[in-house]
């Protein structure tokens, strides 16, 4: 909906809605006439959908801080998995302990009713990183593997999670509108990349809006760890999308193959950071008549990688690796995403990767998840 040259947008899940306005309270009055519906709770958003949103002033005086947190969520369903376990829930400084693999596991296998009780565990932990926590996703989509037939070292693995979700309740994320100049250093300047991709540009969705207000800058950082699984040596491919400093969407996921070498994972890495990219920007924020500034940033820690999709004259003999090899290329001959490296150990996508000790998680996680409200 677009009114004086502002969109103004109503979410809807179920029979819950969120409203985006300067007025809201006009559009819940004309949604009232239109459909004879009556409305619950109407007011400043507080809770939605198991998500605490809050509003603070920043510290240094310059507007506003939206956070989102999923604190309420976490105490209600800690209070219930202690009261089913007869337990009191232990504080842990990381979700999971440094270098785990629950594939090593050889513990005995729960009876029924112990699954369905670790089912709703895993249910419960992945909502919580839908809503936020995304510091617990490695764990999260690591332990729902074992859904059909879990041990008991990964029951206690998961509440071994809860523990640290229990005593790390603050975690939330908090909108940053300031302009950030994304870390990392982009290695070449602007090449021609003309004689090797003729004619390419991104592709834009023919019915997008129009877009209004001011162009938001986007990035995104993306890593790999190199045959994680013991089991079956596949890798893990993590990426954190940014709008302007606020974290939007993450990504943790077993990679489909087998890579032989660590530029195979992490090439492959870089296809699915480029493709969760160009969903970001062709189906969320151009549809939403949102205006982008210049190419996505892409931030990854493996230098050959970084320079092989930066570089149009850097060559690559391996064919099984050409495809997404390519297909980044292609990405950014046409403008959608500008690949810079970074340091691993500013690598934030890292903790999506891996079970990480509590002083490496710390470091990770205490700007982006536990700062302050500047």
């Amino acid at each position: 909906m677009l009114i004086n040259e502002e969109y103004e947008y109503i979410a809807v899940y179920v029979d819950d809605l969120i409203i985006a306005s300067r007025e809201p309270i006009k559009i819940i009055e004309e949604v009232k006439k239109t459909g004879n519906f009556k409305f619950k709770g109407v007011g400043e958003p507080e809770y939605y959908l198991g998500g605490d949103i809050g509003r603070k002033k920043r510290e240094d005086g310059l507007g506003y801080i939206n956070i989102l947190s999923a604190r309420t969520y976490i105490k209600n369903v800690c209070e219930n998995i202690e009261k089913m376990f007869q337990i009191t829930l232990k504080n842990y400084h990381s979700p999971l302990e440094g270098g785990y693999h629950p594939e090593l596991d050889e513990s005995n296998y729960l009876s029924d009713e112990e699954i369905s009780k670790y089912r709703m565990l895993v249910g419960s932990m992945s909502w919580a990183v839908t809503i936020g926590r995304f510091d617990v996703m490695f764990a999260s989509i690591t332990m729902a593997r074992y859904n059909a037939m879990p041990r008991e070292g990964h029951l206690k693995t998961c509440l071994r999670v809860f523990g640290y979700l229990k005593h790390h309740q603050k975690g939330a994320i908090r909108s940053n509108i300031v302009i950030p100049e994304p870390p990392g250093i982009e290695n070449e300047e602007a090449r021609n990349w003309s004689q090797l991709y003729l004619d390419t540009k991104e592709k834009l969705p023919l019915d997008a809006p129009e877009p209004k207000g001011k162009p938001v800058r986007t990035w995104c950082m993306v890593d790999a760890d190199h045959a994680h699984d013991i089991e079956t040596r596949r890798s893990v491919t993590a990426a954190l999308f940014f709008l302007h400093g606020t974290p939007v969407k993450w990504y943790s996921k077993c990679q489909h193959t087998v890579e032989t070498s660590t530029y195979g994972s992490e090439i492959t890495a870089m296809k699915i950071a480029i493709e969760i990219t160009m969903e970001m920007r062709y189906n969320k924020l151009r549809m939403l008549g949102v205006p982008i500034e210049g190419p996505t940033d892409i931030l990854g820690d493996n230098q050959a990688v970084i320079l092989n999709c930066s570089r149009p004259e850097s060559m690559l003999k391996k064919k099984s690796h050409s495809i997404s090899w390519n297909y980044a290329r292609e990405s950014v001959a046409c403008g959608i995403c500008r690949p810079r490296s970074i340091k691993s150990k500013e690598n934030l996508s890292d903790m999506l990767t891996k079970a990480l000790a509590p002083n490496v998680m710390y470091e990770l996680t205490r700007n982006i998840l536990f700062g302050r409200d500047t």
